[in-house]
């Protein structure tokens, strides 16, 4: 995050990772916060990473939830 912003991080700024993984540090997966954040995703951005990166899982796992439904 400190080579996007081009400075130093700040005492208060934290670094969130949309995607939860804390390891992927593409400029597109970081927002600087201010003070704690909380724990946890924005739902869309769950939704988003899931659809990118595990697209088939998904896809049989809700065809399946639409076979139990039948």
């Amino acid at each position: 995050m400190e080579r996007v912003i081009g400075r130093a991080l700040v005492s208060g700024e934290t670094v969130h990772h949309k995607n939860g993984d804390r390891f992927d540090n593409r400029s597109e997966n970081l927002e600087l916060w201010f003070k704690a954040q909380p724990s946890g995703q924005r739902i869309d951005d769950l939704i988003e990473y899931l659809v990118v990166h595990h697209r088939s899982r998904l896809e049989s796992r809700l065809s399946f939830c639409g076979d139990r439904e039948r």
